[in-house]
């Protein structure tokens, strides 16, 4: 009986830490893409702007 419950709670242990790594990898991916969004965004008016002003 406390086997099964240990290897529950191992499972549970294991699930967690990978759903918190999981989720911790996406707020970080989605960022970036948030970083990389704006920074393009910046360079094409910053395009726009230069290729008006000559």
């Amino acid at each position: 009986m406390f086997s099964i419950v240990k290897q529950f709670f191992d499972f549970f242990s294991y699930f967690f830490f990978f759903y918190s790594n999981f989720a911790s990898f996406l707020s970080i991916y989605a960022f970036f893409r948030k970083i990389n969004h704006f920074s393009f965004f910046l360079l094409n008016v910053f395009v726009t702007k230069f290729v008006i002003f000559w």
